[in-house]
């Protein structure tokens, strides 16, 4: 006897739970739900890929910034002592600005030459040694200052012969003239200011420019009051021992933000307000005007 035939058999349980497929149509639910799965996925794909290229493009963007960004120099104060760096409120510009906006550099700088502006048709003419008279005063140039300014070159040609004929040199002996690249400048126009120095003697002048600084200087024409110094907040263009060579001449150049300065005051500077000033460049010590060698007066007008 067969015992296998004792056991009952097992229902095809796949064949009872899970019919197979008839091909008839199904419901048309069943199709809209697939349509919208497929769109949802499509949709979601379209989405991922949008985002990532924006995600590509942002970060290229920003590599592209970081390299050609520009560094900006920082000038150094006097004393040696670094500048407030360019961007924070040093200076007010020369458009007006107020605290906090980007001033000009205004650190002087020695030159091949003075260009052949304003400087080759007008300079503020050869200065010399102040006494206890101080700077020289300006001269307008009227009908009725020429007689004093045919005499004042009388004097300069006589001061320069002698100065030809000497064997020795000492600061005394430089001469220094002024300039500026034009004589009025519109409404946020910086002016580049010049400064020429000669010796016009047979012997190298050795100067410590350390003890005798070499500067620019702007004053008010109305007031003759001292408005602004390149080293009230930044170094000279030279310091320590130079030498200034026998019959030759060295050139220095800056430019000036139009904004008042004085020292350790460089915050908050105000603007330069319209009207005429004077410059004179200068080599000598600081706050005295004995034995400080200067050039003359050089008169600019801002608008």
């Amino acid at each position: 006897m067969d015992r296998r035939n004792n056991y009952p058999r097992r229902p095809n349980i796949r064949s009872a739970a899970r019919p197979s497929y008839d091909g008839r149509p199904l419901p048309a639910e069943v199709y809209y739900r697939r349509r919208r799965l497929a769109a949802l996925f499509a949709l979601l794909v379209i989405i991922g890929v949008v985002a990532t290229l924006l995600f590509i493009r942002s970060n290229h963007e920003s590599a592209t910034v970081a390299v050609t960004e520009p560094i900006a120099s920082t000038p150094r104060a006097t004393g040696g002592a670094p500048a407030t760096p360019t961007g924070s409120p040093k200076a007010t510009s020369a458009s007006g600005g107020g605290a906090g906006s980007e001033p000009a550099a205004e650190v002087a700088t020695e030159v091949a030459t003075t260009p052949g502006t304003a400087a080759g048709t007008r300079t503020g003419g050869t200065g010399g040694a102040s006494g206890a008279g101080g700077k020289k005063s300006v001269t307008h140039t009227t009908a009725a200052s020429d007689d004093a300014q045919a005499d004042d070159t009388k004097d300069d040609d006589a001061e320069s012969e002698a100065a030809q004929a000497k064997d020795t040199c000492d600061l005394s002996d430089l001469k220094i003239e002024a300039s500026t690249d034009h004589f009025s400048y519109e409404e946020g126009q910086l002016p580049n200011l010049y400064m020429k120095v000669a010796n016009p003697t047979k012997a190298d002048c050795i100067i410590d420019l350390t003890d005798n600084v070499i500067r620019f200087e702007i004053y008010t024409m109305d007031t003759n009051q001292l408005l602004w110094s390149d080293v009230d907040c930044n170094d000279p263009a030279e310091t320590g021992k130079q030498t200034f060579k026998a019959n030759s001449e060295r050139y220095f150049k800056v430019q000036w933000s139009r904004t008042s300065s004085a020292p350790n005051a460089c915050i908050d500077r105000e603007p330069a307000p319209a009207g005429d000033y004077y410059m004179h460049a200068a080599i000598g010590k600081l706050h005295t005007e004995e034995g400080v060698v200067h050039s003359d007066a050089f008169t600019f007008n801002l608008q």
